[in-house]
């Protein structure tokens, strides 16, 4: 098995440089895991949890989605003005939202039934923007392959983010997790807008060529962002429901089984996501075929998630109560709970960046809209029915599980242009 796993080609190698970077980045929060649990109480992660579920929703919609359409262009010229307008269109939209918060800040804070998140909704505007700019360089050193660069970005955020945490709770602050958010985003923003500038990505705009870019790419904002949307709080509806519907530690709880169990996701898929994504971009625009790395992508991933999250279905629940404290044991029944959708995601996901590269916007806005409206439904049901957490995830799991599974499918196909 490792011997399929050595990188024996460059593809391989771009893997290997950006895991390496991002299991060095998950292995700081990860170690410091059970320290944390120890300094801050659930309900401190409940508020956590949604200070980060709404910076990461609206940081990744903030420019419009055109940050996606970076890839596309043959001529670097061209992606580089979309860097250009895609930054400024998140700076604009950025200080529109903070003008909303100081004017609803008060219905704000009801609607998310959240008094401690009152302060931090101030925040948010600016952590949006940052959030959004290190998205669109990201995609910006994608298209280099300054895999490196990528790397060194994870390891800076997650080092900052998980120092600061430790800090703040060692001197009993109980706001640290959202401040380490905060300050993690920060020094990637800044590292990212260093880097970028040495790459002359900030001179010269055209404005004459943005507006034909802005226009040869407008499916982009059209349908990612609505996309995005559905996605992001379809993913998040536990986090938002769980607020309304139970007290913030059961926030705290899901919060902790989503941040361990999508470590592995973030150390292998993300990484595998990026460089499959570069690749077979490339390979659809010269041959008009990128089904062999799209299988070969498919192999690895199963491979490496098949026997770790099995053997994790089976210990979740004892592995939590060792690792975290007794009080967590119930963040490992809900890990378990979720286990098999995971795995589908941990496949899934980096593979669907077919989506983007078949340009099938559309399709994949219509599986978003009807996933969402099926998962909302069903766990509103499934609370009112049964008043009970582990129902409503097992629901959850379910239905993602099946969108996963037709994302798949649907991915594979659009592996060829004749299919796309």
């Amino acid at each position: 098995m490792l011997n399929k796993l050595k990188p024996k080609t460059e593809y391989s190698k771009h893997i290997l440089t950006l895991m390496s970077g991002t299991i060095l980045a998950q292995a700081i929060p990860i170690a410091i895991s059970p320290i944390l649990t120890r300094l801050y109480s659930p309900s401190d992660f409940g508020t956590f949890s949604l200070y980060f579920a709404l910076a990461v929703l609206f940081g990744s919609l903030a420019a419009g989605r055109y940050e996606l359409s970076i890839l596309i262009p043959k001529q670097h010229e061209s992606a580089r003005q979309i860097v250009l307008f895609s930054i400024v269109i998140s700076f604009v939209m950025s200080v529109l939202l903070f003008v909303f918060v100081c004017i609803a800040i008060n219905w704000l804070v009801q609607l998310l039934n959240n008094p401690d998140i009152r302060i931090w909704l101030y925040v948010l505007p600016v952590n949006i923007f940052m959030i959004s700019v290190i998205n669109i360089l990201y995609y910006w050193f994608n298209r280099h392959k300054e895999y490196k660069v990528l790397a060194k970005t994870k390891i800076l955020q997650s080092s900052n983010r998980s120092t600061f945490s430790l800090l703040f709770g060692f001197f009993h602050k109980p706001y640290g997790l959202v401040t380490s958010v905060f300050i993690g985003s920060l020094s990637n923003f800044m590292y990212s807008i260093i880097k970028a500038k040495n790459d002359n990505v900030f001179h010269t705009p055209n404005m004459q060529k943005m507006k034909i870019l802005m226009k040869k790419y407008r499916d982009f904002p059209k349908f990612n962002v609505l996309t995005t949307l559905v996605e992001n709080l379809s993913g998040n509806i536990p986090i938002y429901l769980l607020t309304i519907f139970f007290d913030p530690m059961v926030v705290g709880f899901f919060s902790l089984s989503q941040q361990v169990v999508r470590a592995p996701l973030s150390i292998i898929g993300v990484s595998f996501g990026d460089v499959f994504r570069q690749r077979a971009s490339c390979d659809l625009q010269h041959t008009g075929d990128c089904r062999h790395i799209f299988l070969i992508t498919f192999k690895k991933l199963a491979i490496l998630a098949t026997l770790p999250f099995i053997l994790f279905y089976f210990i979740a629940p004892i592995l939590f109560l060792f690792v975290f404290g007794e009080k967590w044991e119930m963040a490992g029944t809900y890990a378990q709970i979720m286990t098999p959708m995971f795995f589908l995601q941990f496949i899934s996901s980096p593979l669907s960046n077919m989506f983007l590269i078949a340009q099938k916007q559309k399709l994949d806005l219509l599986i978003q809209i009807f996933s969402f409206i099926i998962m909302l439904t069903g766990m509103t049901v499934g609370y009112y029915i049964s008043k009970d957490v582990s129902t409503i995830l097992y629901i959850f799991t379910f239905i993602y599980s099946i969108k996963y599974l037709i994302q798949l499918t649907l991915s594979y196909r659009f592996t060829k242009v004749s299919n796309a």
